[in-house]
């Protein structure tokens, strides 16, 4: 259900903001102005990545559904600079 969905979503995001900063510092991603984020979810994970790279921006892949509740529910339009491909 949509339901367990966003409950699945929020439990990722929360571990992402657990441990997310150390994930997308242990390698230097400053040369790439483009990353893509393959399964993104919630997009917690990008949103670590815009907050440690300013200059970079993230395309966050997944299913259609991921995608429109990861818009309804966790990404903000005044995320710019992470956008979504299906």
């Amino acid at each position: 259900s949509d339901e367990e969905m966003v409950k699945f979503m929020q439990l990722m995001n929360s571990i992402w903001n657990i441990c997310g900063k150390d994930v997308v510092t242990a390698f230097d991603l400053s040369p790439f102005k483009v990353i893509c984020d393959l399964g993104g979810c919630s997009g917690a994970l990008a949103k670590q990545c815009t907050s440690a790279y300013p200059e970079c921006t993230i395309t966050i892949f997944d299913l259609p559904k991921v995608v429109r509740m990861s818009r309804e529910h966790f990404v903000s339009e005044a995320d710019q600079r992470i956008s979504f491909h299906q």
